[in-house]
């Protein structure tokens, strides 16, 4: 099956990895929905992309400086608020994919707990996939549980990065459009992983990848691709 995921949501007209933006991209049809995950101040799994919240809120500061109660006070956009993974996860109640990318650092512990409070309670663990850019988050939940779909996110040093999705049995790699290759298709194909990419908005491009042979792309738009 070749998956449509809502990248941060549906970020191409909504404010990104907010309940607003998911709630589109799945109303849409939407394979999935990815999201990224920081801690706070306070110990609270957050959903946002950077590490400080000058871009996507009328704020400013590091995640890991500000209480939830400060970031609550922050407008993500059109009134939306930084939600909490729990708040995406309750949204979604395992009708999509959800894809959780470990942004932040120390993060695998914190998603593992959250993840085994769900399965069974609307989850299951085929609903889930955990992926990130940084080798040691990955390793580190997998050491944790390892029940769960691990995706291996990349932007360059192809080679590495699928060499440890190969040592980790990782579902999934993520490569940045532009790495993707018949090359790098083929070798994970030979280890069994799925090919997903990012970020992809443009329809001529994407048949370009998709006559290449991958398995699903992250875009900003979902509802122009989505089945739904």
């Amino acid at each position: 099956m070749f998956l449509i995921i809502g990248h941060r949501g549906a970020s191409g007209t909504e404010p990104e990895n907010t309940l607003r933006s998911f709630r589109k991209a799945v109303d849409a049809g939407a394979d999935g929905i990815e999201l990224d995950v920081h801690t706070c101040a306070t110990g609270e799994l957050v959903v946002i992309h950077d590490d400080t919240v000058d871009r996507t809120t009328d704020g400013s500061g590091k995640v890991s400086e500000l209480s939830l109660d400060q970031l609550r006070g922050l407008d993500a956009g059109s009134g939306e608020r930084i939600p909490l993974l729990t708040e995406v996860l309750d949204q979604v109640g395992g009708r999509v994919l959800v894809n959780i990318e470990l942004k932040g650092d120390n993060t695998a512990q914190g998603v593992s707990r959250i993840i085994s409070s769900y399965l069974g309670r609307g989850y299951e663990a085929d609903d889930l996939l955990v992926s990130s850019f940084k080798p040691t988050e990955l390793s580190d939940f997998i050491s944790i549980r390892d029940d769960i779909r691990i995706g291996v996110l990349f932007e360059d040093h192809p080679e590495m990065y699928l060499d440890f999705a190969g040592q980790i049995g990782a579902y999934s790699v993520h490569p940045r459009k532009d790495l993707v290759s018949p090359s790098l298709i083929r070798r994970s194909v030979d280890m069994g992983c799925r090919v997903l990419t990012w970020s992809v908005n443009d329809r001529e491009e994407a048949d370009r990848l998709i006559s290449m042979g991958i398995d699903g792309i992250f875009t900003d738009h979902p509802q122009y691709w989505s089945r739904g």
